[in-house]
């Protein structure tokens, strides 16, 4: 029996018709796989295919506005605050999602050295410009209780702030900026080895994936702590798999579109957007008596649900009006409103006769304080990340 011309696209460009149309398909009616598998592989136009090119996804802006939208809010009131760890694991999830593309995509062209340095140059420019302006900000207005104050100082320009160590309460919101800085060192490098080993960036970009995520797990396990979510939420050497998952979203999308198309089931993704937050909230206020073992997988339960929201984000069409733009905005003012909540509301905190207010002033103060911390991110975005980033791409034109 002879199908029908169909088009369906694999590796990011779609079979010709004719290829199809020149298949002799078993007569088997109760073996009737065509629907199924046009059902899972991408064709020409999908969101899959526009990420492996590169392109634009409005889904993405979503998950980001998300993120930071849940962040807001556990600093709104005590009992929500759980939702900050399901904000901070989908900022994981999607860093990792896109690193992973933009290394995906440049391996398969080939990346050297050269190569290897502008990933660092770009991600660079696009980090530390706002990560010294706040670590200045905050030795201003909220400096170190500690006297040795060049310790401090050294520690948080390296990112060895948390690296195997709690991190302090000076600039605490930095911990989860080290994770990422030190997972954009480590992840291309490790990779590039296992490219060179095994002649190819498909296996080697796995085994580097696998590789980080056994090592951090392993690490948890061996090495319990009595509070998981201070000790270990927020240590560089307990967290890289948190990016590696992200990673691995980028693989499968550029690779294996069809078990993403199956994983983007709307059962799944409600699942995920339910157990994001759960287990969250499992880690805040029983991860201290759960078994070693259980809170290791707990820490990879959490990023692993974070990245099957990004993963569904990639069907999400773009809307416009005031919510498009809302969504929009949020996504490019996310970093430095992610550095300026902190020492507004903080600021806030130290106002005279503060801990007296009633639990409905307080929500309205940081209410406030929230709000002036969009405008400031605003402000920043426009006239100092912006520029920076515009900068660099004047530079790069150059060269």
């Amino acid at each position: 029996m002879k199908r029908p011309p169909i088009e369906i696209a694999v590796a990011g460009d779609p079979l010709p018709a004719r290829y199809w149309a020149s298949i002799q398909f078993p007569p088997n009616p109760k073996l009737d796989w065509l629907p199924l598998l046009q059902k899972h592989l991408p064709r020409p136009g999908s969101p899959e295919l526009l990420y492996k090119r590169g392109e634009y996804s409005f889904g993405l802006d979503v998950v980001r506005a998300a993120a930071i939208s849940l962040v807001l809010l556990s600093h709104l009131w005590r009992p929500v605050e759980f939702l900050g760890v399901a904000g901070v694991e989908l900022f994981f999830a999607l860093s990792g999602f896109l690193i992973g593309g933009i290394f995906i995509r440049g391996s398969e062209k080939g990346f050297g050295a050269g190569d290897l340095i502008a990933f660092w140059r770009r991600r660079w420019a696009r980090t530390l410009p706002n990560y010294f302006l706040f670590l200045f900000v905050f030795w201003a207005l909220l400096p170190p209780r500690d006297t040795d104050e060049s310790t401090y100082f050294f520690s948080y320009m390296t990112f060895t702030q948390n690296l195997f160590w709690p991190i302090s309460d000076f600039f605490s919101v930095s911990w989860s900026l080290a994770i990422e800085e030190w997972f954009y060192v480590i992840f291309p490098v490790v990779a590039l080895f296992f490219i060179a080993a095994f002649r190819g960036p498909r296996p080697a970009i796995l085994a580097t994936i696998l590789i980080l995520i056994a090592g951090s797990f392993l690490t948890r396990v061996l090495n319990p702590t009595p509070h998981p979510n201070l000790q270990m939420r927020m240590v560089v050497g307990f967290r890289l798999d948190a990016l590696a998952l992200g990673v691995l979203g980028a693989w499968l999308v550029h690779w294996h579109s069809a078990l993403v198309r199956m994983l983007s089931h709307r059962v799944i993704v409600c699942a995920a957007i339910l157990l994001l937050p759960t287990l969250g909230l499992s880690l805040l206020h029983f991860g201290s008596s759960m078994p070693p073992v259980l809170v290791a997988l707990l820490f990879t339960a959490i990023p692993l649900s974070a990245l099957l929201i990004v993963l569904a984000s990639l069907d999400c069409p773009a809307i416009g009006g005031v919510a498009g733009a809302s969504i929009k905005g949020l996504s490019r003012w996310s970093y430095s409103l992610y550095l300026s909540h902190i020492p507004v509301l903080f600021s806030l905190y130290r106002l005279p006769g503060y801990s007296d207010f009633t639990d409905a002033t307080k929500i309205l103060v940081r209410f406030l304080g929230i709000s002036l911390a969009l405008l400031i991110s605003f402000l920043l975005f426009t006239y100092f990340e912006q520029p920076a980033l515009n900068a660099l791409s004047r530079s790069r034109a150059k060269t």
